[in-house]
């Protein structure tokens, strides 16, 4: 311890205290004795903080005194240095008069000029008063020296202005601590000091009444000179008593008793001494409340109306939602409650009934939550009111009634959405009115009742979204969390509100966009889990049901959006589980169809996250469920029929199919080897559908009461079903699947016979589809239903084509049995005028919309999947024929189907990718050399070409199906690939979505050429491998080239060409509109010409023969191709089908994109020509097209201007041009100075010969002459210059081409008729006497006069 602490030493109290214990401050409180503080009252005690602002002003205390000593030590030394230098001024007089006498002295050496700029300088700085202001200084000055000595204070005068400043004290200041208690700071030693106003500083405002707020313009009297009869006369204006004027009982308003409530027993009871509203403004509030127009504002300085477009809405409802008349506005009584809050109309009328759309909008969004939820109420009664009279037949709709509707959705859903997340009654009226407006509009739009009517198509509501664009700008993020509380509020028991809110997801659900954040919303809430979970009960009440309905229909249609948003709905689908589990009800329970809907839906459910490869060990852990499920349907399926059981079965069916074709192969499941094939086998999922069919193959499956067959929808699922066992057993069965397809083959034999059978369905299915015809009179519901008899037909068409497919082995015949000739001329029908009108056209916006439903092309895609099944199977059973040596019509049958397949081709849609590359391989093998050689007689394949079709395929196949080559390249990475028709091995590992593109999406893809989708495919896809050939450098076709592929860049621009050429003239040989819409395209073939030519761009070749586009067999095939477009040849000047203003500038966009212009193209494409083609003829041509009028200037200018001297290589006639129409070269005349100047230029070059010069020549002639153009005037000086320079510089031919030139705008004049125009020679004579130069008057008249 003690290294530590050391000794203490007491220190003695009278010893000598140190200077470090002098500073030591004792505190008088601390006790001696003890050494603690002495215990003292708090109220005696200083806090804290009271210390601390006590030490704050000290301290603040001690730096002004320091301030002050500076100060006056710094006046001192002043005063000391004036007093040293003027010894005589001892005494203040002596100083002010010393100050005076020398201000004096230098007012007089002055000059005038000096004294009137220091006199501005005074005011400039002291104002225009500085008079008063010397007078007030002065008087203080007095003051101050009356009330204080002038012992202390210093001054430092200036002519009259003096400055003061505070005294010092001799002695020291000593600063102490305060002791008083008030913590406020001491004022002592202020002083107040008040402004001294004048007249000008005081401003009187108007006096202005307390009401009304607004002041009233008056107009001023009518001056003297004005006609009396243009004075209008406005009335006298009432003006109000004022109040200690009026006297009660005075007026005559006094003396009845007025009805209770009224303004005048308001006035009497509150307002006793005012006078009459009438007469009164103070009370005019009572009378009416402000005009409509103030209403467009909240009383937050809002806007209720979005911006963009204003609600215009003079009508007037009732609190019924119904529409008044003017005469109910006009004389409807007070006491209905409609005055209260109505807008003013005009003078003739004293209180309107009824509210204008803008107050119940105001009314909307009342602070009193009862008014709130009566106005929501009032707006959903109007919404459905309106959807009445909108969608009704009645002719005499106005179109502004059209705005008005979608205006006042919108308006109204903006005031619901701030109402949703109100409690009680308001949220209640805000899910009604947003149900109608969501709801509500899509039934009455449908003409359906309810949303169990809905078409099963999921592009439905996109082509909806067209007239209801307010839906695709909902804010989801702040309506989904408010509906999501009232899903939770009204979860048990199921409530009006509830189902509502299913019913607006529903909708919602069909919107890519919602459906995404629906599905977030769901991931991070489990919203729609919830509800499934709140709602599975064993008994399946009415609103029970259709709220879980409702439920599992919102996740289908989520399903159906896209990959993610299904593997976002797993956990849903393990709830879903539990209906499955749920024994089936027996036929005797009353109610017993609602069990058999929940369990339909649910596996719907199943089926949709199948065709993504998912959930399929679902049918491995609940295998036995799904087996009651089957012996349930075996038993009852023909003795109970109905429509709930068929739809049950249809559901089940679509289950398996989808299970098997994930068996198929089990490593493009999610989980990989989810269910194996040898699990489907065991299970014997085959013969329990066999055995269904056989039943339905028999007298008993008829309908007991319509004396039908049972729908063509089961039977369908029937066959695609067994086609999906059948190629799943072709893969994995031993030997191909030999013995399971024997006995299907042989259970289906039976199937098709007899009268019942499925044989008799597809004769009557067939007669059925060639009568088909869109319904041309009815409803729009008449309409659909046509085209969804139409879509059901041709799905089990499809499926009878896919089984036959499967089971093809026979050489001869069609497998089954089927009707070979009948099928083939039923696909005849439909690609031939006299089919269906537009059907197909319409799909890419080339045919009659107006016809057609708005969903149509979703009726559609099965028939093109039927004609594409069927051209497939004609092409199995003609090859199989071809190889029996008995066979004697090899080779005649290939154009027919090749023509029929051209047809087909261009009217799949997105999704049916696979089909079409199966088709093309088809066509790809029918197009051999001898096939080819008989179709075009002209063109001969070189001997030693050893090279075929098929070598194109890895460049279709990569196409379509088209790998990513840049990872960071968004549109790549969002490129659409849908589930095809059915689910096939490959479409489930590699779709993104099942639903299909809406019909608007197609159209703008196909406007825009967007490579999101690949289908609908183009006329020039046979120059696809042209494409990769450019890019061959990023191209993955490179990199997924087969075992063998050996084929040069020459073989495959050879080949591409050739089989262009072969379409073109396979088409051309068809007498059909739809062969004439299969054709290739001008701009099109003229595009793939240049592309060829452009191989070249960038390449090194050592000898030009190296050059692709010199290969004769090259340049024989790009010459027969461009044959038909040109401007001399019979066929080139039909008409093409308008795409658009440029299309070259259209169709380039499938090479170069949209990030690269086609100009820029074009600028390399000249390039190219300058550098390598040494006048090759073709290559010529090329560069015409886009020097077209309709076509930018650049173009122009980069050829004629840029490249001028490239134009006299360009050799080609009138009539070689690639055009249907010269005219588009030719009109407007140009007028830009700089091309006329490169026009003149190219017209006096001497060696420019062929259309270029003559291009040139009509735009020089048609700014000369007046008669060429005789809707734009002519520039006279311009002319007179263009005339002398031809005069100066032309020889005498060119000279004489100018002045004899003529052209019409209706009928092209070539060269060189367009220069025998003695018709124009008295007209232009008169032109010339503008021309100054006598030579050149008198050379142009000669010209003339011969």
């Amino acid at each position: 311890m003690r290294s530590i602490v050391r000794d203490v030493v007491e220190r003695q109290s009278n010893s000598a205290s140190s200077p470090l214990q002098s500073k030591i401050v004792v505190n008088p409180n601390v006790s001696s004795v003890s050494g603690f503080p002495v215990v003292e009252h708090r109220s005696k005690h200083t806090s804290a903080f009271k210390r601390s602002r006590q030490d704050e002003r000290v301290q603040a205390g001690l730096n002004v005194s320091r301030d002050k000593m500076a100060r006056e030590s710094h006046y001192d030394d002043h005063s000391k240095i004036s007093q040293g230098s003027n010894k005589k001024a001892h005494t203040l007089e002596e100083l002010m008069s010393e100050i005076s006498r020398s201000n004096a002295e230098i007012l007089e050496n002055m000059s005038e000029d000096q004294r009137l700029r220091e006199r501005q300088e005074i005011f400039d700085h002291f104002g225009t008063d500085v008079g008063g202001l010397m007078q007030k200084v002065r008087k203080a000055r007095e003051k101050r020296t009356i009330d204080k000595p002038a012992t202390g204070q210093r001054f430092y005068a200036i002519d009259s202005f003096c400055l003061t400043f505070l005294p010092v004290e001799a002695s020291k200041a000593t600063i102490t601590e305060s002791t008083s208690e008030s913590s406020l700071p001491s004022r002592t030693g202020r002083k107040i000091r008040f402004v001294d106003p004048t007249d000008a500083d005081v401003h009187v405002y108007e006096s202005q009444p307390s009401s009304p707020r607004r002041v009233m313009a008056l107009l001023p009297p009518p001056d003297d000179s004005m006609p009396r009869e243009d004075v209008k006369f406005l009335g006298n204006m009432k003006v109000a008593p004022s109040p200690s004027e009026y006297v009660p009982g005075s007026s005559s308003h006094e003396n009845t008793l007025p009805d209770d409530g009224t303004p005048e027993d308001i006035r009497r009871r509150f307002f006793p001494s005012e006078a009459p509203a009438e007469n009164n403004a103070s009370l005019a509030w009572m009378l009416s409340s402000p005009p409509s127009s103030s209403l467009s504002r909240l009383s937050d300085g809002s806007d209720p109306l979005p911006p963009h477009e204003t609600l215009k809405d003079e009508n007037r409802y009732s609190l019924s939602g119904v529409k008044l008349s003017l005469s109910q506005v006009r004389d409807l009584p007070t006491h209905l409650g409609l005055h209260h809050h109505a807008s003013t109309l005009p003078a003739s009328s004293d209180s309107p009934a009824g509210y204008t759309l803008q107050d119940l909008l105001l009314l909307a969004r009342s602070s009193v939550p009862a008014q709130r939820a009566s106005i929501l109420g009032v707006l959903a009664k109007i919404l459905k009111i309106s959807y009445k009279e909108y969608f009704s037949d009645d002719s005499s709709k106005s179109a502004s009634n059209i705005v008005n509707l979608d205006a006042m959705r919108r308006d109204m859903l903006d005031a619901a959405i701030d109402a949703l997340g109100e409690k009680g009654g308001v949220g209640q009226r805000a899910i009604d009115v947003l149900w109608e407006a969501v709801v509500g509009y899509t039934q009455a739009a449908l003409n359906i009742d309810n949303l169990d009517n809905l078409p099963p198509i999921a592009s439905v509501s996109e082509e909806l979204s067209q007239s209801m664009a307010v839906l695709a700008y909902l804010p989801l993020d702040r309506m989904l969390p408010a509906m999501q509380t009232h899903l939770i509020l009204y979860s048990s028991p199921v409530s009006l509100t509830h189902m509502q809110v299913l019913d607006i997801l529903l909708v919602l659900s069909y919107f890519e966009k919602h459906a995404r954040m629906i599905v977030d919303l769901e991931a991070g809430n489990g919203m729609i889990n919830a509800v499934l979970t709140s709602h599975f009960q064993s008994s399946t009440e009415s609103d029970e049901l259709q709220a879980m309905l409702a439920s599992i229909r919102i996740l289908q249609i989520l399903a159906q959006s896209g990959r993610q948003v299904a593997q976002a709905l797993l956990g849903p689908a393990d709830v879903l589980l539990k209906y499955v589990m749920t024994p089936l009800p027996s036929i005797d329970v009353p109610e017993w169809q609602n069990g058999l809907a929940l369990i339909q839906e649910t596996l719907t459910f199943y089926t949709l996250l199948a065709r993504y490869g998912l959930y399929a060990h679902v049918a491995t852990t609940a295998q036995s469920h799904f087996t009651q499920i089957a012996d349930w349907l075996s038993s009852n399926l023909i003795d109970v029929p109905g429509q709930s059981i068929l739809s049950l079965a249809k559901a089940y069916i679509g289950l398996l199919e989808a299970w098997i074709v994930c068996s198929t192969d089990p490593h493009r499941t999610t989980p990989p080897h989810d269910i194996l094939w040898s699990q489907v086998q065991g299970w014997a999922w085959v013969e329990w559908i066999l055995d269904l069919s056989e039943k339905l193959g028999t007298p008993a499956s008829r309908h007991p009461h319509e004396g039908i067959l049972f729908t063509t929808g089961l039977w369908a699922s029937i066959c695609h079903a067994i086609a999906a066992w059948v190629e799943s057993a072709s893969i994995n069965g031993i030997r191909g699947g030999e013995d399971e397809k024997a006995l299907v083959l042989s259970r289906l034999g039976r199937v098709f016979r007899g009268e019942d059978g499925l044989g008799a369905r597809i004769d009557l299915t067939i007669k059925t589809l060639k009568q088909w015809r869109p319904a041309s009179a009815g409803s729009s519901s008449v309409l659909l239903k046509s085209f969804a008899d139409l879509s059901a037909d041709a799905k089990f068409m499809a499926g009878v084509g896919r089984l036959s497919l499967a089971f093809f082995n026979h050489p001869r015949e069609y497998p089954l049995g089927l009707p070979s000739k009948e099928i083939r001329d039923l696909c005849r029908y439909f690609t031939s005028d006299d089919g269906p009108p537009g059907l197909f056209e319409a799909i890419t916006g080339s045919g009659d919309v107006e016809t057609m439903p708005q969903q149509f092309h979703a009726f559609v895609r099965p028939v093109s999947i039927m004609l594409g099944l069927e051209l497939l199977l004609w092409h199995r059973s003609m090859t199989l024929k071809e190889m029996d040596d008995n066979f004697g019509e090899s080779g005649s049958w290939k154009e027919a189907w090749t023509a029929q397949t051209l047809q087909v081709l261009p009217i799949f849609q997105p999704g049916e990718e696979l089909l079409v590359k199966r088709l093309l391989e088809c066509l790809c093998s029918v197009a051999d050399p001898v096939f080819i050689q008989n179709i075009l007689h002209s063109v001969d394949t070189p001997n030693n070409w050893k090279c075929n079709m098929e070598t194109l395929l890895p460049f279709f196949t990569e196409t379509l199906f088209p790998h990513p080559t840049d990872v960071n390249d968004m549109s790549q990475q969002h490129r659409s690939y849908i589930s095809s028709f059915w689910p096939v091995p490959e479409s489930i590992s590699a779709c993104s979505a099942i639903m299909p593109p809406s019909l608007s999406c197609l159209r703008d893809s196909w406007k825009s050429y967007d490579t999101k989708f690949v289908l609908p495919i183009r006329n020039s896809w046979p120059t696809w491998p042209l494409n990769h050939l450019l890019h061959s450098g990023s191209s993955s076709a490179f990199q997924n080239l087969p075992i063998g592929w050996d084929a040069t860049e020459s073989d495959v621009v050879r080949l591409s060409l050739l089989l262009t050429s072969l379409c073109q003239e396979i088409n051309s040989r068809q007498d059909s509109r739809r062969a004439l819409l299969s054709q290739i395209s001008r701009p099109e073939a003229i595009f793939a010409c240049m592309e060829v030519f452009m191989l070249e761009n960038g390449q090194q070749q050592l000898d030009s023969s190296e050059e692709i586009f010199r290969d004769s067999f090259i340049n024989h095939c790009m010459d027969n191709l461009l044959l038909p477009f040109t401007f001399g040849h019979p066929r080139g000047q039909l008409q093409s089908l308008p795409i658009s203003d440029a299309p070259l500038e259209y169709h380039s966009r499938g090479l170069l994109g949209s990030a690269t212009p086609f100009f820029q193209f074009y600028t390399d494409f000249v390039a190219l020509y300058d550098a390598i083609s040494f006048s090759h003829s073709l290559f010529a041509r090329l560069l015409l097209p886009p020097i077209d009028m309709t076509y930018a200037m650049d173009y122009r200018k980069l050829l004629f201007g840029d490249y001028s001297h490239v134009l006299r290589t360009i050799k080609t006639r009138p009539d070689e041009v690639f055009s249907n129409d010269l005219r588009g070269y030719l009109w407007p005349i140009e007028t830009n100075a700089h091309m006329l100047g490169w026009y003149l230029k190219a017209l006096l070059a001497p060696s420019v010969e062929g259309f270029i010069r003559w291009l040139a020549l009509h735009h020089i002639a048609g700014n000369i002459w007046t008669d060429i153009d005789h809707d734009h005037p002519t520039n006279v000086p311009r002319a007179t210059k263009l005339l002398s320079a031809l005069a100066t510089q032309g020889d005498d031919e060119t000279i004489r081409d100018v002045a004899l030139y003529t052209q019409s705008k209706t009928t092209t004049c070539l060269p060189p008729k367009c220069f025998e125009g003695r018709s124009t020679a008295a007209s232009r004579l008169d032109q010339l006497v503008h021309v100054e130069d006598h030579r050149v008057r008198e050379m142009l008249r000669a010209l003339f006069v011969q």
